[in-house]
């Protein structure tokens, strides 16, 4: 992320605009994205609306702030397309290597980007539950970036703990729930209620025409 944010200073200059345009760029590419993850499973109105429930979540903050957040965000959005064209019959030779790619954009943007890999993990472990087998080319692109964490040891005992992360930036459960909380604000929810009505409605018209 700071090489990023370098580059982007010595390109725009010193100036607010220049340290934050790898925030709004990445936060843009993570949403663009996650609309064409969802309109290529159904259709692009709920792609749209996807996009609208994430925008209204205090996730929308990272657009601006000069942090790798909104980084880890981009990654994770191409790790999506990437690994939902990895799963499909026939996959391309590159899905794999995107997907790879990507989770290794998100490991050296953040340490805290593993916590993000745990949708994949779960959607391979059904894979596995359905099929009886284990993909270990998605597994692989999954598991070998995570590797990277051992870099950070040598980043964090260069510094006090105290120094390293205050005591009112350490994590804790509290915080963690109050964050999901926070997320799940009053429009985000009725957005999220009614993109979860619209697929119902959906798939049963889907049922009923098959019949």
């Amino acid at each position: 992320p700071y090489t990023t944010l370098f580059r982007s200073l010595s390109l725009f200059g010193d100036g607010a605009y220049a340290v934050r345009l790898p925030s709004i760029v990445a936060f843009l590419v993570g949403s663009l994205c996650f609309y064409r993850f969802v309109s290529r499973r159904l259709r692009p109105v709920y792609g749209l609306l996807a996009m609208l429930v994430f925008w209204s979540t205090p996730f929308l903050y990272y657009a601006t702030e000069a942090r790798p957040y909104a980084l880890i965000l981009g990654f994770f959005g191409i790790a999506m397309l990437a690994w939902q064209r990895a799963v499909e019959p026939g996959r391309p030779k590159t899905a794999v290597l995107l997907l790879l790619l990507a989770v290794c954009g998100m490991m050296v943007s953040h340490f805290f980007a593993l916590f993000y890999l745990t949708p994949f993990y779960l959607a391979e472990v059904v894979r596995w539950y359905r099929t009886r087998k284990l993909d270990w080319a998605v597994w692989a692109a999954l598991l070998l970036p995570s590797l990277s964490l051992f870099l950070y040891i040598r980043i964090f005992t260069r510094y006090p703990a105290a120094v390293l992360v205050p005591a009112r930036f350490e994590a804790s459960p509290i915080k963690m729930v109050s964050f999901v909380v926070a997320a799940l604000q009053p429009e985000s929810l009725a957005l999220l209620l009614a993109i979860s009505l619209g697929l119902l409605v959906s798939f049963r018209s889907a049922r009923v025409r098959s019949v």
